[in-house]
């Protein structure tokens, strides 16, 4: 999660029925630290078995918040996003 500074775009834009997905949750405030968000850039996007057999994306997504509030916790976050993983999967069931 980020806090949407960095060019991230809101968790309910994001089409979590793509594919397999990973959820990587940054701390309060703050979001991913410099040393996760080098190693995301450095991946350029690779598969893990880097066999290219699945395309891989990277996307930063937050959770918008108003005005005054400085963050959320990093539990709840993550909450509400597998929710709205969870929200698109049974959508696209029916």
């Amino acid at each position: 999660a980020d806090d949407g500074s960095q060019g991230s775009k809101p968790y309910f834009d994001l089409d979590w029925g793509c594919g397999p997905i990973g959820l990587i949750i940054g701390s309060e405030g703050t979001g991913l630290c410099e040393e996760i968000r080098s190693a995301l850039a450095a991946s350029g996007g690779s598969d893990a078995a880097g066999d290219g057999d699945m395309p891989v994306e990277i996307k930063a997504v937050h959770v918008p918040m108003k005005p005054g509030i400085e963050s959320l916790n990093a539990a709840v976050c993550g909450s509400v996003m597998l929710f709205e993983y969870m929200r698109q999967q049974t959508t696209q069931q029916r």
